[in-house]
């Protein structure tokens, strides 16, 4: 019987032919070098890994987010919600955004990521009303885009935002 779990058994052929002589121990595959962690799967970029250890710094990181080219690539995405929230909003104002978050320390992007989140969440009704600077009301992947922070990133501080943590400060930050 065949173990189709193992990857060094050969599957049983129905007819052998004599003139191909195909052997599949020509050394490791891929697949091998990828579970022992000497390979990048090929669909990964190069400067990022897995678990999260980024190797590009904050300002290589907003460097890219404020590049015009991404934001147009983003827009084009677009939002699910059915208003067409970031189809709306132009790549010039996206652009101001997210530049003045660039200039921020990692703590005070998310001291004021929280206060915009604590100024559109309503405690009274539990609900967020998200809204971007000019003040039109948009989704959470539309406030987030024009931020230039990923929709998780957003829900965590809403989560902070929703317990009360409106600072770094107050979770035991400098």
């Amino acid at each position: 019987m065949f173990d189709f779990l193992s990857r060094n058994k050969k599957r049983p052929r129905e007819e052998e032919d004599d003139d191909e002589d195909i052997d599949d121990e020509d050394g490791p595959t891929f697949f091998d070098a990828l579970f022992a962690g000497g390979v990048d799967p090929p669909h990964r970029d190069p400067k990022t890994r897995r678990g999260g250890n980024n190797k590009r710094t904050q300002q290589e990181i907003w460097d890219e987010r404020c590049n015009r080219v991404t934001i147009a690539a983003q827009k084009t995405r677009g939002c699910s919600c059915g208003k067409k929230c970031i189809e709306n909003m132009s790549i010039g104002h996206v652009f101001e955004c997210r530049v003045l978050n660039a200039d921020r320390s990692s703590a005070q992007i998310r001291d004021q990521a929280r206060r915009k989140l604590d100024f559109c969440y309503s405690r009274e009704r539990g609900t967020t009303t998200f809204q971007t600077e000019g003040g039109t009301e948009c989704c959470r992947a539309a406030f987030a885009f024009e931020q230039g922070f990923e929709p998780s990133f957003i829900s965590r501080l809403l989560k902070d935002v929703k317990g009360g943590v409106v600072l770094d400060a107050e979770r035991g930050g400098e």
